[in-house]
């Protein structure tokens, strides 16, 4: 029967000849489905379901089952690619996540992300219950001797924060920083209280400190525990050696959310982008806005301030013509000759998206997901903060569904954790 169903179908695709177009795709659909379930052909299946999919490339469900064919044929490096191409276009996509973790036998570290993400998704059976039940979480001496060059943290950048922007605020923040930085003694500790850097580390939050610092190829880098929001995490005061100040719940967190929230904050510091945790949109315009008049005068600001009052682009303007160093003014003028091809319209999806960069960072060196998600959906939306159901979170937020998305994307398997 199927066999019969078959060679209809043929006829009537060859009758079409070369003029196969997309109204053609369920009859190709339909003979994908036979080859596969009637006549056990998944090579035939395969071909013909790649046909309609070129025919119709819109269709989700039809690379979806073009995946699981590829899987079912061993084609597991196929079927990873179209489960990645698909969950680029709709993070929530379970189906897209169970072929990930099918392929587990051949990609266990793809396979083992996917069941983190199933389970976030509420989407667990046995299986996916039993590989995380075998899953031991990262230890900070899994952290031991682990380096991440500023190259490779930058290909963690989405477009958003790939901008001119980034390469300015990087080369200023050194020695700028203190323009915004709050002493930390503000925050209710004092100096003796500090973590990192020199002071011993032992074991506990001090050790994750130091593992976390190495791993983004920091140093010495000070921390103190402060009565902050523990929403808003950890963040970093741009002292004239970045700071790290912490909220003191974390000191008993489990180890993967100590990990990501450092992980967040000394990936900034590495990238020179943790300005970012004092700047309002409007004083991330101002910033900017000055260094182009800095190098190239008042006229060259008109029209790219982006609303940022221009008596405060000029009082700024002095302050980084008093206090910015030779060497770092040698090299603005090409960095805002870039940055005027292509000016920040409107800041706040620049800084959305090195806020996106932190929590990958973080997720990369913690491997915990279900936390990672958790934080961003509560920066974005701190409704979400209660919601038991991380399903909710993901309909509140981007950058939750953005981290989803990332956990078993080839961005993240290229850094290798």
């Amino acid at each position: 029967m199927g066999g019969a169903i078959a060679v209809v179908i043929d006829r009537q695709l060859g009758a079409a000849g070369d003029k196969l177009d997309r109204s053609h795709t369920p009859l190709l659909l339909e003979l994908a489905k036979v080859r596969a379930s009637h006549l056990r052909d998944l090579p035939g299946a395969i071909v013909a379901q790649e046909r309609a999919v070129a025919l119709d490339k819109e269709n989700r469900s039809a690379r979806l089952r073009l995946a699981e064919l590829q899987a079912q044929a061993g084609n597991h490096r196929q079927a990873i690619a179209l489960a990645r191409g698909v969950l680029a276009e709709d993070a929530l996509e379970r189906k897209a996540y169970r072929i990930l973790f099918d392929a587990r036998e051949m990609a266990g570290r793809v396979g083992a992300t996917a069941a983190q993400a199933l389970r976030c998704l509420g989407d667990e059976d046995a299986a996916v219950e039993t590989m995380l039940s075998r899953k031991r979480p990262r230890t900070v001496a899994e952290l031991s001797g682990l380096t991440l060059p500023v190259t490779m943290l930058r290909t963690l950048l989405p477009p958003a924060a790939a901008h001119p922007a980034a390469d300015l605020l990087a080369l200023v923040a050194p020695a700028i920083g203190v323009f915004f930085a709050t002493d930390v003694e503000m925050h209710g500790v004092a100096k003796r209280d500090r973590l990192g850097g020199r002071a011993p580390a032992s074991s506990g939050l001090g050790a994750a400190i130091e593992a976390v610092a190495r791993a983004v190829g920091l140093e010495d880098v000070p921390a103190y525990v402060a009565a902050v929001d523990p929403l808003r995490g950890a963040f970093v005061e741009p002292e004239a050696r970045p700071v790290i100040v912490l909220p003191r719940e974390l000191a008993d967190a489990p180890v993967g959310e100590q990990v990501f929230q450092l992980g967040r904050a000394m990936g900034k510091i590495a990238l020179g982008l943790h300005l970012v945790d004092k700047l309002a949109p409007g004083e991330l315009l101002t910033l900017l806005g000055a260094l182009v008049r800095l190098v190239f005068g008042a006229e060259a600001v008109e029209g790219i301030a982006g609303g940022a009052p221009a008596e405060r682009i000029a009082e700024m303007a002095r302050r980084l013509d008093r206090d910015l160093p030779r060497r770092i003014r040698r090299a603005l003028e090409p960095l805002v000759s870039s940055y005027l091809e292509k000016p920040l319209e409107k800041p706040e999806p620049f800084l959305a998206g090195v806020e996106q960069t932190a929590d990958r960072i973080g997720l990369v060196l913690s491997d915990a997901l279900e936390p990672a998600v958790r934080f961003a959906a509560r920066r974005e939306a701190p409704e979400a903060a209660t919601a038991t159901d991380l399903r909710e979170a993901f309909r509140l937020s981007a950058s939750a569904r953005d981290l989803l998305r990332f956990s078993v994307s080839d961005e993240r398997e290229a850094i290798g954790l």
